[in-house]
Order: C-alpha cells, then sequence, then structure tokens
C-alpha cells in the first residue's frame, strides 16, 4: 500500500511502525501491516511525502486500485493518511 503523509510527520514515522488500514468495501474490518519504505523526498507542491505499508492480504480482499483509509500507530496516537490508491 502507497500512501502520503504531510512532512511535520516525517519525524514519527520509521519502517517497521504498525499500520491499520480501513477499505470503504469491508466496513468495519481493519487490516493490520507495518511500514516497508519512506520515501526520503517531499514533494515541493503538496509537502507531503510518501510511504510504503505492507499489509496482510492472505485472502485477497484487498485490489490494486481500492480506496483505503490507513492510521499510522505512531507514538501519540494514530496519524490518519488521506488516501491509499494502491494496496497490494
Amino acid at each position: 500500500m502507497d500512501f502520503k503523509l504531510p512532512q511535520q510527520q516525517l519525524a514519527k514515522i520509521s519502517n517497521g511502525q504498525a499500520v491499520n488500514l480501513t477499505a470503504d468495501a469491508f466496513a468495519g474490518v481493519k487490516f493490520a501491516g507495518k511500514i516497508t519504505a519512506i520515501d526520503p523526498r517531499v514533494d515541493a507542491g503538496t509537502r507531503n511525502f510518501q510511504a510504503e505499508a505492507t499489509i496482510a492480504n492472505a485472502d485477497r480482499r484487498l485490489i490494486p486500485g481500492m480506496f483505503a483509509r490507513v492510521a499510522v500507530i505512531a507514538g501519540e496516537g494514530p496519524t490518519p493518511s488521506d488516501v491509499c490508491r494502491r494496496p497490494r
């Protein structure tokens, strides 16, 4: 899953950090995963950076292109992201 976060969150995000994903197609279901990559570049236009998380998806319910929300479990509580465009 690829998602974007505001640059203010960069110091709070690290590889291996837990995330929870929810998808509109599966109301009330949380999918757990972990951050596996963080892009070191910040987009100059939006001031967001991109991260990638691997989500457990053995039953293949999540498919590429689905709209989803991701919450990064940070020390101060979840940090929501607006969009996930490519669950894996």
